[in-house]
């Protein structure tokens, strides 16, 4: 689903718009992916706050 949604903003955007978007898109799942491996693998609580000052 993720894949989907960010194919179909990737299209809308014009080729000059694509590279900020992109950026960003790019940046949240990795501090997503982080947060939750932290989560699983070191015990860490899920914190939104957290993920948000992150970003």
């Amino acid at each position: 689903m993720f894949a989907d949604w960010w194919r179909k903003a990737h299209k809308q955007a014009t080729k000059e718009k694509r590279k900020g978007p992109n950026t960003l898109i790019i940046l949240g799942a990795w501090i997503l992916s982080k947060h939750r491996n932290s989560c699983v693998f070191e015990g860490a609580q899920p914190n939104i706050q957290k993920i948000l000052s992150n970003f």
